[in-house]
């Protein structure tokens, strides 16, 4: 089992008065882009954008990958409960990680 986790960021753990607050650091991440997928027109508390299935195939996202450990993945988990589902994709560098989208349940 590893001990951390991987996480792809395209919007609200980007900024880094969220990281602090959520997890008491500066995250450090690496792009990558994740394919089929589109920004919404919706905003999370009208600032952060939630990402939604494109109807091209061909459309991306480009985000950051973070280390976090359980305990902060946990952190997050709690952060976003009823706005977001945490699911795993693959991204386009080929490598499967985390991610957050819109809680439409």
């Amino acid at each position: 089992m590893r001990l951390t986790q991987h996480l792809f960021s395209y919007g609200t753990l980007q900024d880094e008065d969220i990281q602090k607050y959520l997890l008491t650091r500066k995250l450090k991440g690496k792009r990558d882009i994740l394919i089929g997928y589109c920004i919404s027109q919706k905003k999370f508390k009208g600032k952060y954008p939630i990402i939604e299935v494109s109807k091209n195939r061909l459309d991306g996202v480009k985000g950051k990958v973070f280390k976090v450990s359980y305990v902060e993945l946990y952190e997050i988990d709690t952060f976003a409960a009823n706005i977001f589902n945490r699911m795993e994709i693959t991204l386009k560098s080929g490598t499967k990680e985390w991610v957050y989208t819109e809680n439409l349940g």
